[in-house]
């Protein structure tokens, strides 16, 4: 898990053409919005890629924002996280609190490693956390 104070966000009022510069500068495709201290949404390549270039100027990320979120909690299994990004075909899940606050965020690349290092390792461990995942991957960063 990415933690938050570690993610780029996006914020409503951004046009689209300040998100894309964003992306390209970042290599980031797909960006939590908040608003206000609040996560509001979450917006990607995909949706600003449906605003024609002449446009981009004139739209802003909330015009593009989807407010349907696929989240997990720090404490989900991170087996059923890899499973609904492949269900849904998506490359990041957001990672939220009880309180639907934003804590992280797990992408397809940080399942892949964590588990790649698991395997690597010689574990064995049946059910691994999103939390687990990220801490497990920066302690071997360190090594």
């Amino acid at each position: 898990m990415t933690p938050v104070s570690n993610i780029v966000t996006a914020f409503p009022d951004m046009t689209i053409r300040e998100l894309l510069e964003q992306m390209f500068k970042q290599r980031h495709t797909g960006y939590p919005v908040i608003d206000s201290g609040r996560l509001v949404g979450i917006v990607t390549l995909t949706d600003v890629n449906e605003i024609t270039p002449t446009e981009r100027d004139a739209y802003t990320v909330a015009d593009a924002t989807s407010t349907y979120l696929l989240t997990i909690s720090p404490d989900g299994d991170a087996m059923d996280a890899f499973t609904e990004i492949h269900r849904k075909n998506i490359g990041r899940l957001l990672v939220t609190d009880e309180r639907g606050e934003l804590i992280g965020l797990i992408s397809r690349t940080d399942l892949v490693t964590a588990f790649d290092i698991i395997r690597q390792s010689g574990g064995t461990e049946s059910s691994l956390s999103a939390r687990d995942g990220f801490q497990r991957r920066r302690a071997l960063e360190w090594v």
